[in-house]
């Protein structure tokens, strides 16, 4: 059930290194689009969860798919041969990469298009600092004292 390789495809190394993309003789080759949708499914339930916290329901569909399908389904990806682990880590890569650019593509929806300030809008997975409005939770450690002292003088401390 070898497949023969499409003609004027560069499947060998071209000179450039690459940690996801194989340049050996292999025809199967791409992310995980199990992994990556089960761990995006693992991201909508954990949003539910924070948004209903008394629902047993959420919390138990959560730790189902983070606990046993989750490993599942990467186990059987592996074993059964189907993917590779640079497939699967791939997936991952792609899962990260959607989250941000849901993220990303939220903001415009809710606050360009339906008009909605922060305060309205439903922040589950972050809380940006009321002074400068960062969503990070440590941002301290990501600027240096010249920001520091800057940020001390504009607040008057």
């Amino acid at each position: 059930m070898a497949m023969l390789q499409p003609t004027g495809f560069n499947w060998y190394f071209p000179g450039l290194y690459s940690c996801i993309v194989p340049f050996h003789d292999i025809n199967d080759f791409y992310f995980s689009g199990h992994i990556a949708n089960a761990a995006i499914f693992c991201y909508l339930l954990y949003g539910l969860t924070v948004r209903n916290p008394k629902s047993k329901l959420c919390r138990y569909a959560f730790r189902f798919w983070v606990c046993f399908k989750l490993p599942f389904i990467w186990t059987m990806m592996t074993v059964t041969r189907t993917h590779f682990f640079i497939d699967l880590a791939s997936g991952m890569a792609y899962f990260g990469i959607s989250v941000i650019m849901g993220e990303i593509l939220g903001y415009y929806v809710e606050v360009l298009v339906l008009g909605r300030q922060t305060k309205d809008r439903e922040l589950y997975f972050y809380t940006p600092c009321r002074v400068c409005g960062w969503s990070n939770h440590k941002p301290l450690l990501l600027i240096d004292n010249a920001e520091k002292n800057a940020q001390a003088h504009a607040l008057g401390k």
